[in-house]
């Protein structure tokens, strides 16, 4: 019998709390943008991203969190122009 290491995961190591809901954010915009709200489901994101969804779900209450999120942060890149 010969044994094999396994191959590497897809999915992103652990780490880079800040930055990583920075890239769930950037890349939930992105779903959002081209598959509407209905469209962009957890799993979508959590597949693009490269992360399981239990590691999404702890960012992240759900999709509306999300959403709220970057509407916030679009309010606010455009109030910074506007001043």
């Amino acid at each position: 019998m010969v044994l094999t290491r396994p191959g590497r995961s897809a999915r992103k190591p652990k780490g880079g709390g800040h930055e990583r809901r920075g890239e769930i954010l950037v890349v939930a915009a992105k779903i959002f943008n081209s598959l509407g709200y209905e469209g962009a489901t957890i799993w979508r994101i959590d597949e693009e991203v490269g992360l399981f969804s239990t590691a999404l779900c702890m960012r992240f209450r759900d999709k509306d969190e999300m959403l709220v999120e970057i509407c916030e942060g679009a309010m606010e890149a455009l109030l910074r122009l506007g001043s």
